[in-house]
């Protein structure tokens, strides 16, 4: 069962939700690493650099973009649990009907890397988790920076497919989690 938890992210019941939890932002570890504690999230002091805080103050203005392009309604949940996998939980971007809504505002040489379709195996990691934990089958991804000099390229919609074979190893993954 999907639970959501409505808590604001960054707050200290958000931290508490996560903590020693394997996470979206950790996902790309489980992949590579495997169930061990090196995946796993930690509560910690890191409250952010430059280009995470520019990311946090960005996003709002990318799902308001997207909304108003597609027409759509995006949910803004802190933190998603699923009975299914007890040692996992997921920080979304955002919910929209039946998909995951994910949204990265990186640095001009990685955004438009995104944009030419070279996402990059921590992104995709992320995004796959996420619909795993929410039990959605489709992800939007955002990019979005309003810095660049060609307004065409500030802004794009990704869809991303459900990937078998992703979700399955996360379920192997996580499946000997619980074992």
């Amino acid at each position: 069962m999907v639970t959501i938890h409505d808590v604001n992210q960054g707050t200290e019941a958000w931290h508490a939700l996560r903590s020693g939890k394997y996470t979206g932002a950790n996902a790309h570890k489980l992949l590579r690493y495997g169930a061990t504690s090196f995946s796993l999230t930690e509560h910690s002091s890191f409250g952010g650099n430059y280009h995470t805080k520019r990311g946090h103050a960005l996003e709002p203005e990318a799902i308001g973009l997207y909304e108003a392009i597609t027409g759509t309604h995006v949910e803004r949940p802190g933190f998603v649990t699923n009975t299914a996998y007890p040692t996992a939980g997921f920080s979304p971007d955002g919910l929209q009907t039946a998909r995951v809504v994910e949204v990265k505002c990186f640095n001009e040489e990685k955004h438009l890397k995104l944009y030419g379709g070279d996402i990059p195996l921590e992104v995709l990691a992320q995004i796959h988790f996420g619909m795993l934990i929410c039990e959605l089958k489709a992800a939007s991804l955002l990019i979005y920076n309003p810095d660049l000099d060609d307004p065409k390229k500030c802004f794009k919609i990704i869809d991303i497919p459900y990937n078998r074979n992703i979700a399955n190893n996360f379920k192997r993954i996580l499946g000997a989690v619980h074992a």
